[in-house]
């Protein structure tokens, strides 16, 4: 008999960030430093889709770098670096995929379920007062990350 394979999540890597819950936009969910989102649950990320994610951001940091390189040798080329070239500082990506017990993904379950219910209610709270400029984004990204859904 195999052991059951483990389940996925994914984790805030950011450095410094604090406990509280994070929206990655592009992701659905919340994402913290300490509580891994589950993956592959009903109405969740699928691991598939994580992996996509966590590939595309070394795919555009891959572009950034090859664009700021060639950036930096024209600058180099023109004179303009007399102390020589500013080297690139890829952006890590902001998660990772971790592997979870099923009590750290039950636990999590829970967790975001609370964290949907709270973004919705506050969404029904503020519908009717404008939103605008910054606000307007970070709405559009926590609606996004909740799933979308009303309640």
């Amino acid at each position: 008999m195999s052991a059951k394979k483990p389940e996925k999540g994914l984790r805030l890597t950011l450095g410094h960030a604090p406990a509280s819950p994070h929206i990655v936009p592009g992701l659905r969910g919340f994402f913290s430093p300490d509580e891994p989102t589950p993956l592959g649950g009903d109405g969740e990320l699928s691991v598939d889709d994580a992996k996509a994610y966590i590939a595309a951001h070394a795919d555009r940091v891959a572009e950034a770098r090859k664009a700021w390189d060639e950036f930096e040798a024209e600058k180099e080329a023109n004179g303009e670096r007399p102390n020589g070239r500013i080297e690139f500082a890829a952006p890590p990506c902001p998660v990772e995929l971790v592997d979870l017990t099923d009590a750290q993904a039950r636990k999590a379950r829970e967790t975001q379920a609370d964290l949907a219910l709270l973004s919705r209610r506050l969404r029904r709270q503020l519908r009717g007062n404008k939103l605008d400029g910054a606000e307007a984004v970070l709405a559009h990204h926590e609606k996004a990350a909740a799933g979308g859904e009303e309640g």
